[in-house]
């Protein structure tokens, strides 16, 4: 009888063992930074990482807000930038996709970065500075194999993005202007940077 029992307390064990579910660690990071600020065609470069993927590539040809700043002190640097299209997304560097290492991957998709308004103090020290302001990043990514706008490539997969972050400028006065008899601060963007990043999560995984 006692045999018994121990053979049926192990069999219990053994199920409810194998039915725990074991904790994954899953973190989520896209970054995007410029300091070729020309205008809302801006370009930058853009790095993702998630898990077993983990690639990068360049933004450029969309609506970059900050591109479109008047940057006099009172008014207001546009921090919502958007790429999508036949160019916005573009890649043609080595990449990893689901644990498999490509020669070359290529985009397609949307992405929305979206950081609201800052409107620009009156300052008079020309020492850079920094500002930074919550944002959110919203839309796809799709990875080919060779370039979708050139070619009918298959999709490698889709990424669905949604992350918070922030979006950090570093700014420079660099002259007053006073031609309406009141001197206000002139500003050069010296660089822009979306940073975008998920907390760590716990994802279950049932082991049957």
């Amino acid at each position: 009888m006692k045999r018994f029992h121990i053979l049926i307390f192990t069999l219990l064990f053994s199920l409810c063992f194998c039915n725990l579910s074991f904790a994954q660690t899953q973190s989520e990071s896209f970054l995007f930074s410029t300091t070729s600020l020309i205008n809302v065609n801006t370009s930058g470069t853009f790095n993702y990482s998630r898990q077993d993927n983990s690639f990068f590539g360049q933004l450029r040809e969309g609506n970059f807000g900050p591109g479109d700043c008047v940057c006099r002190a009172g008014t207001d640097v546009y921090l919502n930038s958007h790429f999508g299209g036949e160019i916005s997304i573009s890649g043609g560097n080595p990449g990893l996709v689901n644990g498999v290492l490509y020669n070359q991957l290529y985009f397609s998709g949307w992405l929305s970065l979206n950081g609201g308004t800052y409107r620009l103090p009156n300052r008079y020290s020309r020492q850079r500075f920094t500002v930074s302001r919550p944002a959110t990043l919203t839309g796809f990514i799709r990875t080919h194999p060779t370039n979708p706008f050139t070619t009918v490539p298959p999709t490698i997969s889709t990424t669905e993005v949604n992350l918070p972050g922030t979006v950090t400028l570093t700014l420079k006065v660099t002259r007053l202007d006073d031609s309406t008899g009141n001197a206000k601060a002139q500003y050069k963007i010296l660089n822009v940077k979306y940073q975008f990043a998920t907390p760590t999560e716990q994802v279950s995984e049932t082991v049957q």
